[in-house]
């Protein structure tokens, strides 16, 4: 009785089989490409920082010395010859106190209270104005950092280019690496025999991605039209101002037909 059973399973198993392999879902054939895209633009404006520093025996005359260079640069800057318009911005003031040399070793980082009289008394401040401008258009850049140093700003350093619209930038690079994923994916299915089919899937790599560059907003910039006469820096310097770029990268699953 027990070796019928299980002839009966066994045939009862053999004759179910295709009907249960046809009812299992399948994935469709299909092509996976990983590809990437990327677009430029001409730099429409370009940004860069700079510190005022003012050193005096009180903090108030040494951020007098700081507000007296500050009044220079926005009074002269925004009229820097060849620009439409300049955008300032401080960020933060710090204040230094001054000691004698032999009072503090370079691996001191205490920041124990100090005395104020005797041979380690301060012996000045200074105040310390970290600020931002960005110049319309990019390639004013140079002229604009001459003219800073001009003025009295310590510490100047160009940064980037950067577009007002960086979505269109991005939408640019995106439709750029669909069309390169669209072209593989041609190759690819022709090569075996078949037709591209429907998109089924789009995604993101996750250790890849889009990579905007970062554009400043400055709403609490000071924006000035550039004014008559216009300032001309001493020294002209000119500086290559690059495009700005961005990249993404998408995997994209296609349907592969016969």
């Amino acid at each position: 009785m027990t070796r019928l059973f299980v002839a009966a399973l066994a045939a009862l198993s053999l004759s179910t089989a295709p009907a249960l392999a046809q009812s299992l879902p399948t994935d469709p054939p299909s092509i996976v490409i990983v590809a990437s895209g990327r677009a430029e633009a001409p730099a429409e404006f370009a940004g860069l920082s700079f510190k005022i520093h003012g050193e005096a025996a009180s903090k108030v005359e040494a951020l007098k010395t700081v507000t007296a260079i500050r009044e220079r640069i926005e009074a002269a800057l925004p009229a820097l010859a060849g620009s439409d318009e300049v955008a300032i911005s401080a960020n933060d003031l710090t204040f230094y106190e001054v000691r004698p040399p032999n009072c503090q070793s370079e691996s001191d980082y205490s920041d124990a209270p100090k005395t104020s009289g005797g041979p380690c008394r301060v012996t000045s401040y200074i105040a310390e104005l970290a600020m931002d401008a960005q110049v319309w258009p990019a390639q004013r850049l140079g002229d604009a950092a001459s003219l800073l140093a001009q003025l009295g700003a310590d510490d100047v350093e160009p940064g980037g280019g950067q577009v007002q619209d960086l979505d269109a930038l991005r939408a640019s690079a995106t439709k750029a690496a669909l069309d390169n994923a669209r072209k593989q994916a041609e190759r690819i299915a022709a090569s075996a025999g078949g037709r591209l089919g429907r998109i089924l899937r789009i995604q993101v790599p996750s250790t890849m991605g889009d990579s905007p560059i970062a554009v400043s907003a400055f709403d609490q910039a000071t924006l000035m039209r550039a004014p008559p006469p216009a300032v001309r820096p001493i020294v002209s310097v000119d500086l290559k101002v690059a495009p700005v770029s961005v990249s993404t990268s998408y995997v994209v699953v296609y349907e592969l037909l016969k």
